[in-house]
């Protein structure tokens, strides 16, 4: 592919972790790029990065986990809402408990998200009461920020949760249920493991969870072949518009690793990409029927949104922030 942007990539190799954007004197807006250079720099661990924002040598560092919760007071810190959910994918095949509608139920209703955010992520985040992030996009039909329109309106609620756990049971003919929790080996997944463990066990009688923190690498193909029950994820949008969310879960798709299966919501899905798809009105309306349908089946158990913490050079200008896509540092300044 060829591009005339306002900087042309000097340096990458394919594999290095630092490179440069140099001004291009060909851009057709060149009078307006302030900035000659932008250096491009990896960075894999965020106390790595801290410090070298500390030391002047970076002036816009993302950083997560316990160093994200230690600046949350830093004058530079900087919250950065992007359109990507955390949330727990369940494992929908015949032969899993959690098939059962009124189990998923129980679980997204058993755990108290707000909890989550302040206390265990500390890191700005905030509680996900959707499958699709806030901020994705407006609802050209109703003015509304669709995210939002059309959450959930269940919260945290443990007596509904065991009334909805032992229907559950009592479904399936069953007196307890164990369920299988994989993730990565991460900080981060290993305090969202102990999170749901410890709400499921102090909360759910008849309820039992195991927790398999691995490589990543391992609990993806612990996924892939079903051998699982519940798995910490993100979906992070590839582009403004619901359906980047909502067409993984459809029956087909090869990412339905929870193998979620909705006549309605796939009959939504399959009419907004076809016979609607250029009607606004009836394509929006999919849109919404789609989003109730989710959280009516439980289809997944939203934790919380996507939060990119910066520390960002308090003379740095003009820097575009999106929920979708890069950042853009097109007509970055600094003052």
């Amino acid at each position: 592919m060829a591009y005339n942007g306002p900087f042309a990539v000097k340096g990458w190799n394919g594999t290095n972790d630092s490179w440069n954007l140099l001004k291009n004197t060909y851009y057709y807006d060149k009078s307006d790029i302030k900035l000659n250079k932008i250096t491009m720099q990896v960075v894999k661990d965020s106390t790595t990065a801290h410090n070298l924002f500390s030391q002047n040598k970076l002036d816009d560092a993302t950083v997560t986990g316990v160093t994200a919760q230690g600046v949350q007071n830093d004058s530079h810190l900087k919250h950065v809402s992007k359109a990507g959910t955390y949330y727990l994918r369940l494992n929908m095949q015949k032969n899993r408990a959690l098939n059962n509608q009124y189990l998923r139920q129980a679980l997204n209703l058993v755990l108290n998200k707000k909890t989550l955010t302040k206390n265990i992520l500390s890191d700005g985040s905030t509680p996900a009461y959707n499958y699709v992030t806030p901020g994705l996009t407006t609802d050209p039909t109703t003015g509304k920020d669709f995210g939002t329109e059309t959450q959930s309106t269940y919260r945290h609620n443990v007596a509904k949760a065991q009334v909805l756990w032992n229907k559950g049971l009592k479904q399936l003919d069953r007196s307890s249920v164990t369920l299988k929790l994989v993730s990565d080996d991460t900080t981060v997944a290993k305090n969202i493991d102990q999170f749901v463990q410890a709400a499921v066990a102090q909360n759910l009688k008849h309820a039992k969870m195991s927790v398999s923190a691995i490589p990543s690498k391992a609990s993806g193909e612990a996924v892939t072949n079903g051998n699982y029950d519940l798995t910490y994820t993100l979906w992070l949008a590839d582009y403004a518009d619901p359906i980047s969310f909502f067409d993984i879960l459809t029956k087909n798709n090869p990412q339905n690793y929870g193998h979620y299966d909705d006549t309605v919501f796939n009959q939504q899905i399959t009419a907004a990409h076809n016979q609607n798809a250029t009607n606004t009105q009836s394509y929006w309306q999919n849109m919404r029927t789609a989003a109730k349908r989710l959280n009516q089946t439980a289809a997944v158990v939203p934790l919380y949104n996507m939060t990119e913490s910066h520390l960002v050079n308090s003379n740095l200008n003009g820097v575009s922030y999106h929920a979708v896509g890069e950042n853009d540092y097109t007509r970055a300044y600094f003052k």
